[in-house]
């Protein structure tokens, strides 16, 4: 999945300038390695398989690992993703699921106050298709020393005007909740503090009614936690995220 996080209009915005430097160097396909699929775990009442690759691969130009210290389930039911270095090489962590869920609503329940999480880590929840057909939710500073994260809302292409709704996030977080409502002709994105999505009212939300909602297909949800730009963590510190759940929950067709 490749972050977008360069509008246009706002070139003359440093940190923006950087992040559009990222976006096109996260862009090119085809000079790195494919992954591989590793291994297969049960979570949230799905089957997910767990990202392996031996060398760089998208996003990000990294490593990525299926080993049981990287991605695994606790006693409580929750998913662990953890950016760590082994073999000399940082190693990153992403799954997905088995199966294609279709239009619905899809909720990730995070448990960790990524707001925290060092400013080369990358949180991705996602719908992936292809390139083109892709449903994005990122959570990062990019790269950026900043005191507060940058929260992203995403349609592929990211290029396409109106595709993407950006935000700073500088609420102090433990709890979150991060999902959308995909249909045929709306995508409605929302983000709440805390683990109640029955809020009348999300901390963040977007509505996009663009030409570039995907129909279903072969598209899985994601799940990841990367380094920017293959950069390592900053602190040189291993970096850790929990999520409780996922849950989706189909869309009622009309009678």
């Amino acid at each position: 999945m490749k972050p977008p996080k360069s509008a246009r209009g706002q070139a003359d915005n440093p940190c923006m300038n950087l992040i559009a430097l990222g976006v096109a160097f996260l862009s090119v396909l085809g000079w790195v390695a494919q992954p591989a699929v590793g291994r297969i775990i049960s979570w949230s009442n799905h089957e997910w398989m767990v990202k392996a690759s031996d060398s760089p691969v998208l996003p990000g130009n990294n490593y990525f690992s299926d080993a049981e210290e990287s991605v695994w389930v606790d006693g409580a039911g929750r998913l662990h993703l953890k950016i760590r270095r082994y073999g000399g090489r940082w190693q990153c962590a992403e799954v997905w699921g088995t199966k294609s869920l279709g239009f619905g609503r899809y909720l990730f329940f995070l448990s960790t106050p990524f707001d925290k999480l060092d400013r080369n880590a990358v949180v991705g929840m996602f719908m992936y298709m292809d390139d083109h057909n892709e449903i994005d939710i990122e959570l990062s500073r990019f790269g950026e020393e900043l005191d507060y994260c940058l929260h992203q809302f995403v349609v592929q292409p990211w290029q396409r005007a109106g595709n993407v709704n950006r935000a700073d996030w500088r609420k102090s977080v433990s709890l979150s909740a991060h999902g959308f409502v995909w249909t045929p002709r709306v995508v409605e994105f929302a983000s709440f503090l805390g683990h109640d999505t029955s809020q009348r009212r999300p901390l963040r939300g977007w509505t996009y009614t663009g030409a570039n909602i995907p129909r279903p297909s072969s598209e899985k949800p994601h799940i990841n936690l990367w380094l920017y730009g293959g950069q390592p963590p900053s602190n040189q510190q291993e970096v850790e995220l929990v999520v409780e759940r996922f849950e989706f929950q189909p869309l009622k067709r009309a009678k």
